[in-house]
Order: structure tokens, then sequence, then C-alpha cells
């Protein structure tokens, strides 16, 4: 799995995946599905085996989610991504980082409905050890029982909803 930073933005990532291939490894990247043209070029190509992608938080908590002050342009890509997941015939996954003041209750059915009809979802427990923003080491993790919640509303939207937990 090739991560980042961001993968799609590197001129190099077909020609890598390429090679990978070449040697008969699966490849997969995960992305933040900020490239969707790259997304579908490698897709197209037969250049990936899996895809994974973050999604951040409902629409409107997108920019503040991405630490950035204005992500209207940017939002458009993330939706086209999310679509070409959806409509290929590759293994990919979503994956929702459930962070306390980024992803709320009250966002979980803006993000169904984002990825409604996707195959799958994970989401992940916050873990505030290592984070770029030191403000984020003091926030905590929802417990188990509030992303389970979270959980059951995703299945309205998705077939399959998976859980990751700090042990």
């Amino acid at each position: 799995m090739i991560t980042g930073g961001e993968p799609t933005i590197h001129a190099g990532l077909p020609g890598i995946l390429k090679i990978i291939k070449s040697k008969e490894f699966l490849t997969g990247i995960a992305t933040n599905g900020s490239n969707p043209e790259v997304l579908r070029k490698i897709i197209d190509e037969g250049l990936v085996n899996r895809l994974c992608m973050d999604i951040k938080s409902s629409l409107n908590k997108y920019a503040t989610a991405c630490g950035l002050n204005n992500l209207a342009d940017r939002i458009n890509d993330i939706k086209k991504s999310i679509e070409i997941l959806k409509n290929s015939n590759i293994e990919y996954e979503f994956k929702l980082t459930v962070v306390p003041g980024i992803v709320d209750k009250e966002d979980i059915p803006g993000i169904g409905e984002l990825v409604k009809g996707a195959k799958k979802i994970t989401l992940q427990q916050f873990r505030p050890q290592k984070t770029l923003d030191k403000s984020y080491q003091k926030r905590v993790p929802y417990c188990r029982e509030e992303i389970e919640g979270m959980a059951k509303e995703l299945e309205k939207y998705v077939e399959e909803v998976n859980l990751e937990f700090i042990e």
C-alpha cells in the first residue's frame, strides 16, 4: 500500500505502480481523494488492486478537518473521487477517523449521504498521541459505545461498516 502524504500528487505514481505490478505484487494506495483524474487513470489502466480513501468529515466541516480556510474548489474533487471508487470494479474502502470536534454524531448523516451506496467504510478511533497539531493531543477520543452508535447510523448508507479501536 502506497501512502503519503498524498501519493496522487507525484507524477511518477503510475510508473511506480507499473513496476510493482510487473513484479506480480498486488498494489494499493491510500488517498485523500483530491486528485480524481489520477485515480481514474490508475484504475482504468489496471495499476491498482485496492484503494483506500480518507473521508475527513461532513462537507460543512471538510475545510476545518483539512486545516484549510477555503476548500470549496476541492470539495468537487472529493465528491468525484468518491464516485469513481464507488463505480469501480476494484476493492476499495473509505476510512473515517472520528476526531471529536471534527466528526461529531450530528455529522454522521452528512457523511453517510456523501458515501451513500459504498461497499465499505471503516471508522477509526482517534489517537491523540501523535498529531501534527499539538492541540489535538488534548482531545479525548470517543469511547467504544459512541463510535458504535455512529457506525449504526452509517449502516443506513453503506453495505459494510467496520470499526478500529485503540486497545
